[in-house]
């Protein structure tokens, strides 16, 4: 179940300034999803069951359009929100070879962030004429987080912690760096007697910055012997990079 809301208020001062501000704000509750893993606890695959789910998520976002001349405009976008789940979550463990129960539990998702960039930056300028379309543009996440595992935040596996400390790390949620990435894109349209033909060219992330997209807890949770005493260790989280410097080229024919 969902509620959304927003509000927008539209400033239009001339013919080269567009300027519209945005308050939103989603309230989710009662989601489900299903996740099927190895747990090691159990030593058998698993459905985790998970209901109960609560999140929300509002901000503000603020955008400019600006025609700087006949041929030439940019677009700014700025945007700054929270997504965090908002209470405790219920799973159920099945057995996945029989669908016995294996356990019932919590997890302690409150305060986390649902693993969205909070933070947002787009620029850009354009120029387009006589069928050709130049435009350059930049864009800036920051406030990024792993998705965070809600296995790994259950009771069950909290009540095994050997210290405060060891469940603090179990808690932990790794924060990504920012991203940034400056990209090119040249089209050009030709109008035939028998159809169109579109030529595009792009350039992605110009600078070659091996930055990471984004990110995921594994459920997984390993049991290491340490002087004689059991700890639980989580799986690394699995880390996905975005693209190097990439070309890419397009042909489309209409008729």
């Amino acid at each position: 179940t969902s509620l959304a809301s927003h509000l927008i208020y539209h400033y239009t001062p001339n013919q080269v300034i567009d300027l519209s501000a945005m308050l939103f704000a989603t309230f989710a509750i009662n989601n489900c999803d299903v996740v099927h893993y190895y747990d090691d606890l159990a030593r058998k695959y698993t459905d985790a069951v998970i209901s109960n789910i609560a999140s929300h998520r509002f901000g503000i976002e603020l955008r400019a359009n600006v025609a700087w001349s006949q041929y030439l405009s940019s677009t700014f976008l700025a945007t700054a929100m929270r997504c965090r789940y908002s209470d405790s979550a219920t799973i159920s463990l099945y057995a996945d070879s029989d669908n016995s129960l294996i356990a019932q539990t919590s997890a302690a998702m409150q305060g986390h962030n649902t693993g969205t960039p909070e933070i947002g930056l787009y620029g850009d300028i354009e120029f387009h004429a006589r069928e050709w379309c130049i435009r350059a543009s930049v864009c800036y996440c920051g406030q990024r987080y792993v998705s965070p595992s809600f296995i790994r935040r259950s009771q069950r596996v909290f009540d095994l912690a050997s210290s405060d400390e060891h469940r603090t790390m179990l808690d932990h949620q790794q924060r990504l760096g920012d991203a940034a990435s400056i990209d090119l894109n040249v089209s050009k349209r030709i109008r035939l007697d028998w159809g169109t033909l579109n030529i595009q060219f792009s350039a992605r992330n110009i600078l070659g910055v091996n930055a990471i997209s984004n990110g995921y807890e594994q459920n997984r949770i390993r049991r290491v012997v340490i002087q004689e005493r059991a700890h639980l260790e989580p799986f690394d989280n699995r880390l996905r990079y975005d693209y190097g410097r990439t070309f890419y080229l397009g042909i489309g024919l209409w008729f």
